[in-house]
């Protein structure tokens, strides 16, 4: 889980609410590496652990790299897009990042995709200013997003109350991302 207070992202070890956490921060993984603040996170297949870095804009997104001695971490800020801020991420079944990320200048949400290096790739010229899907797609976007197993992007517009698919865009994963821990109970 990450941090929307703090750069600080926690781990229940096991899968148990009981567990004793663990946290990984700037101190414990590297000081390039969680730079602010935390929107969403994400585990790619390798272990790897992908966050958003939410508040401070061109932050862009961090990656914790699992190893034999425990984690390593690695910033890859969001120069494109007029340095956005990132608030949501999500891998696809190739491994590759997808970020939701708010427009700075534009004030408009947008997916920016990734590879699984850290490059991100659109840029400020290419498409919708960078931007993955049409102007409408990106108009007052915020929700939050996930792909599904047919490699399809679905996003919320909190503005339109309503949900955006985005057909194929992305390679399908196994298990989808299916939101947010909610109660045992």
């Amino acid at each position: 889980m990450g941090d929307a207070g703090n750069p600080v992202i926690m781990e229940l070890p096991g899968g148990s609410l009981t567990a004793t956490p663990v946290f990984f921060d700037s101190t414990t993984v590297g000081a390039a590496a969680l730079p602010g603040p935390i929107g969403d996170v994400a585990i790619d297949a390798s272990g790897n652990i992908w966050a958003a870095n939410y508040l401070k804009a061109g932050q862009g997104v961090s990656e914790l790299v699992k190893g034999t001695g425990g984690y390593t971490g690695v910033n890859y800020p969001l120069t494109i897009l007029g340095g956005s801020l990132t608030y949501d991420i999500a891998i696809d079944g190739a491994g590759n990042p997808w970020v939701l990320v708010k427009q700075s200048t534009a004030q408009v949400f947008c997916v920016v995709p990734m590879n699984s290096s850290g490059a991100y790739l659109a840029s400020t010229t290419g498409g919708a200013n960078g931007c993955l899907g049409s102007a409408t797609l990106k108009a007052q976007m915020g929700g939050g997003f996930s792909i599904d197993s047919s490699g399809n992007l679905w996003m919320v517009n909190e503005a339109a109350v309503s949900v955006f698919e985005v057909v194929g865009a992305a390679v399908p994963v196994t298990t989808p991302h299916i939101g947010y821990a909610r109660p045992l109970s």
